[in-house]
């Protein structure tokens, strides 16, 4: 199969490849170069890859998000996996039945978790060279390519300006790190002291749905997709961002030198397969294309979804179904020409919801899945953080003490668990 699938791939790289170079392809706008702090030249790039992402949602009454926003920046950061030499990000109006105004946005590299800085890296961002657009209800936009050097693994921030009122806002629930709201444009300032004076964070993101680069050495990117283990709840984000997407992106590049693959985390906290909600969001079954395929430069899945089908009420127990689920997920990656790796379901003995019965569905579920040949690979969370003298939990010491969710050192254990040399390989990205 894997093969077969290589050839596939190959295929779909070089159609994406080619649409990157034409006017209207569907997967990212025209491809212009401009820097518009200065304007430079335009050229062509041969491909672009995506080196992060927040999966969006609409705003749940609780979150800033909900009530809107009038003369404000915000100021979102967040770690790339890729560097490049030009980035562009996609905008998200996808659950908003209003236009949104975008009065300007920016993008820079972060110099602390208080909204400073780089003012050298600052880069003005624009839509069909407008540096003001609107979005109209449901519509996500990609901003031209800008000229930017962007390292490997940077923080960077995105500052745009809502001169509002916008209503409600699409966003990405559980950010980690924060972002940040002043009154008026700053979508210039570099100390970040207009973010800190209102004293105003939110643990969401806003409105920034994805950031791909012209890569220097990353030939594509992984796309993680699951639930808040994926999105990173459990993780300690006042060291830094160590969801454990994070920590496998950095094991690329520790392991195997030059980097050869961007990790970009599709994760959506409350999140489930089947079923959409207003906490977890669009279910899987009809945000996957959007969030997962359509990534520019995707070239591999890495699918940790189905505990909350399992676990939260109400629960989803036909395993046949859950079980069919997984791989019309693998065929619909397949046909994209991409490949497909599944992860075993983690324990979560502790967590409310739990029951004996559970705890035997979620073995019998994980059986098939490792007995399973519609998939390129099985990455096996359950054994690399299960409790080997009561397998029904997570290891205390891998535990953030719900049962569910692991911590930072849980996440490490989790990234370790991939096999780099399988996945790359089947890339044909090893030497």
């Amino acid at each position: 199969m894997r093969t077969e699938m290589m050839v596939r791939r190959r295929w779909f790289a070089a159609v994406t490849g080619t649409c990157l170079l034409v006017a209207g392809c569907a997967v990212v706008p025209e491809t212009t170069l401009e820097r518009a702090l200065p304007a430079g030249a335009e050229v062509s790039v041969e491909r672009e890859i995506t080196t992060f992402t927040a999966s969006p949602k609409a705003a749940q009454e609780r979150e800033r998000e909900f009530e809107g926003f009038t003369d404000n920046t915000i100021r979102t950061r967040m770690r790339v996996s890729s560097g490049g030499s030009a980035v562009r990000v996609r905008l998200d109006n996808t659950f908003s039945h209003e236009e949104l105004h975008v009065g300007r946005v920016t993008i820079a590299l972060a110099t602390d978790r208080e909204g400073g800085i780089n003012p050298a890296s600052l880069t003005e961002l624009r839509v069909e060279r407008e540096t003001s657009f609107t979005l109209a209800p449901g519509e996500s936009v990609y901003t031209d390519l800008a000229r930017m050097d962007i390292p490997d693994g940077a923080d960077v921030a995105v500052s745009f300006y809502l001169p509002g009122p916008t209503g409600r806002v699409t966003t990405h629930s559980f950010a980690g790190e924060h972002s940040r709201i002043a009154t008026g444009d700053h979508t210039e300032n570099v100390n970040g002291r207009p973010f800190q004076v209102e004293e105003k964070t939110m643990s969401t993101r806003p409105l920034v749905g994805a950031i791909t680069v012209v890569p220097e050495t990353a030939a594509g990117t992984l796309v993680t997709i699951g639930g808040s283990m994926t999105d990173g709840v459990g993780v300690d984000f006042s060291k830094g961002s160590d969801r454990w997407s994070d920590v496998l992106s950095r094991r690329i590049v520790d392991e195997y030198g030059p980097r050869r693959l961007s990790v970009a985390n599709a994760g959506m906290s409350g999140n489930r397969m089947l079923t959409s909600s207003g906490y977890g969001g669009q279910r899987v079954l009809e945000r996957y294309d959007r969030d997962v395929l359509d990534l520019p430069g995707a070239d591999a899945v890495l699918f940790a979804a189905g505990i909350n089908d399992m676990q939260h009420p109400p629960q989803t127990t036909d395993l046949d179904l859950l079980m069919a689920t997984f791989e019309e997920f693998a065929d619909r990656t397949h046909e994209r020409g991409m490949l497909f790796y599944m992860a075993t379901i983690t324990p979560f003995e502790g967590w409310f919801s739990w029951e004996p019965h559970l705890e035997e569905n979620r073995q019998e579920i994980n059986r098939r899945i490792r007995a399973s040949d519609k998939f390129d690979g099985v990455v096996d969370f359950d054994a690399a953080i299960r409790d080997p003298d009561h397998q029904s939990r997570i290891l205390p010491e891998w535990d953030v003490h719900d049962g569910i969710h692991p911590n930072s050192a849980g996440a490490v254990q989790l990234a370790n668990a991939v096999d780099l040399d399988m996945i790359l390989g089947d890339l044909n990205l090893l030497d």
